[in-house]
């Protein structure tokens, strides 16, 4: 799970063998690879995500829309 300055929520998970993401009350989107690390979504050619890393973990998602941009944090998702 990522979380950006606000405290929205934004996750990813596979399905069908696609890269897909939901955003808080959103309906998912669907993920198109650029690169190892880049994508854009699908249904709007204008917004991209970079996963960014540290060693072999992911530690935040950069949003890209047009000249704006938002970091989403990866956090802990608690367990019941």
């Amino acid at each position: 799970m990522y979380r950006n300055e606000s405290g929205s929520e934004l996750r990813f998970a596979v399905r069908d063998e696609q890269l897909t993401g939901v955003a808080a009350a959103q309906p998912p989107f669907a993920l198109e690879a650029m690169g190892a690390f880049e994508f854009r979504v699908s249904d709007s050619p204008g917004v991209t995500l970079v996963f960014l890393r540290e060693g072999d973990r992911v530690v935040a998602v950069l949003v890209e829309q047009g000249r704006e941009e938002a970091k989403w944090k990866c956090v802990e998702e608690k367990q019941p």
